[in-house]
C-alpha cells in the first residue's frame, strides 16, 4: 500500500495537480458508466428472441483429445464450414492443416 501511495505521490508530482485530479475523475466517471453500460448490455442480450435450434446429435463428434490423430482425421473427413470447440485449450497445427479454409489459406500463402 505505501508502495502504491509513493508512486500516485510521483505521479501527481511530475503531472501536476490539475492533470491528476481530471485523470482521478475521469477513471471515477468511466467506472460508473461502464457498470451502467454493462447492466443494460446484459439486459439487453436476455432479452434477445431465442430460436429453437435442435443440434443434429448425429452430426456431433467427439474426440478423446483436441490435438490426436483421430481429431485430424474427422476434420479432414467432415471438412467442416464452422468448427466449435469449448474449453480445448491450445490447438496444435495439424488440426489447422486439416480444416480447408486454413489449407487453402497456406497454400495461397506460400505462392
Amino acid at each position: 500500500m505505501r508502495r502504491r501511495f509513493s508512486r500516485a505521490i510521483r505521479k501527481v508530482a511530475r503531472l501536476g495537480l490539475a492533470q491528476s485530479l481530471e485523470i482521478l475523475v475521469s477513471i471515477i466517471l468511466q467506472r460508473a458508466i461502464l457498470a451502467r453500460h454493462e447492466e443494460e448490455v446484459g439486459r439487453l442480450i436476455r432479452d434477445l428472441p431465442r430460436s429453437d435450434i435442435q443440434p443434429k446429435l448425429d452430426r456431433v463428434v467427439f474426440v478423446p483429445t483436441t490435438n490426436g490423430q483421430k481429431a485430424t482425421d474427422t476434420l479432414r473427413q467432415m471438412q467442416p464450414d464452422i468448427l466449435i470447440l469449448a474449453g480445448a485449450g491450445i490447438l496444435k497445427s495439424n488440426i489447422f492443416k486439416a480444416l480447408p479454409v486454413f489449407r487453402a489459406a497456406v497454400l495461397e500463402d506460400s505462392s
